[in-house]
């Protein structure tokens, strides 16, 4: 912070207008690491959060095969613009971010579900994987679409069965 400094506008704004939320994320750090103190809560833990991951890009992604919904847009050039997924209409995040949450969510599914020695886990891995790449593809997220394969090409590496 202190190097900052000299190439900011307005020094110590960071620190004055986000300090609640930094405070808020080391409370939430230590109520966290207080509570998941096993591999079963962190199991627990894990699977609920990329349920509510899953859901909050099935929800845009819903909304824009029932009802054209989109949430946002680029310019093409030429006065042209195409229309890209974002987040639900309550939701903040933008294609870019929406594009980041479902790359998070794959390796975790991956992971948590696929692995598992459960057939009917393995089959709904199957039914999400193709619904979570084509909202990938929805969103136009170049840089989520190559942290994508940079995940794919850790998990092919990581592989033993090759």
């Amino acid at each position: 912070m202190v190097i900052t400094l000299p190439f900011v506008t307005w020094p110590g704004s960071v620190l004055i207008n986000n300090l609640p939320e930094f405070v808020k994320a080391v409370v939430f750090f230590f109520f966290t690491t207080l509570i998941i103190d096993t591999e079963k809560r962190l199991t627990i833990f894990l699977l609920i959060f990329i349920s509510c991951q899953v859901f909050r890009v099935f929800e845009p992604l819903y909304m824009n095969i029932t009802s054209g919904y989109w949430g946002d847009r680029t310019y093409l050039g030429s006065g042209e613009f195409a229309a890209r997924l974002s987040g639900a209409p309550s939701d903040i995040v933008n294609p870019n971010g929406l594009g980041f949450i479902i790359v998070t969510a794959i390796p975790y599914l991956y992971y948590l579900i696929w692995l598992s020695p459960r057939k009917l886990l393995k089959l709904l891995f199957l039914i999400i994987l193709p619904l979570l790449i084509y909202a990938l593809v929805l969103t136009m997220s170049r840089g989520a679409f190559l942290a994508l394969l940079v995940i794919l090409w850790m998990i092919f590496k990581e592989s033993k069965r090759i």
